[in-house]
């Protein structure tokens, strides 16, 4: 339990290869990229590498690799994530956020 900072997506829509979110952290200091933001996008980006159609259970997603990270400024307390899946690969999975 990691209490109640983390709780950080107040929405999400789902589907199968795809998930929207909103994700907000506010704690009252001012981050470039706030840490919370970054841990709710890898939680939403896990949702959509997800396979809804085979009817099988969720599973955890561990992210092992990001090949960039872009921000334009600072973030707000708030932001919406919109996450596809764009190709699996055996054990792999790739998704564009």
């Amino acid at each position: 339990h990691y209490g109640p900072a983390f709780l950080t997506v107040t929405a999400l829509t789902v589907a199968d290869g795809a998930a929207e979110a909103t994700v907000a952290a506010d704690d009252g200091h001012r981050w470039f990229g706030h840490p919370l933001l970054l841990d709710a996008v890898l939680q939403v980006v896990g949702v959509a590498l997800q396979d809804l159609v085979s009817g099988r259970p969720p599973r955890p997603m561990l992210p092992i690799g990001v090949a960039r990270i872009a921000l334009h400024g600072p973030c707000a307390s708030g932001v919406t994530v919109r996450v596809r899946r764009t190709a699996v690969e055996g054990a792999y999975s790739v998704a564009d956020a």
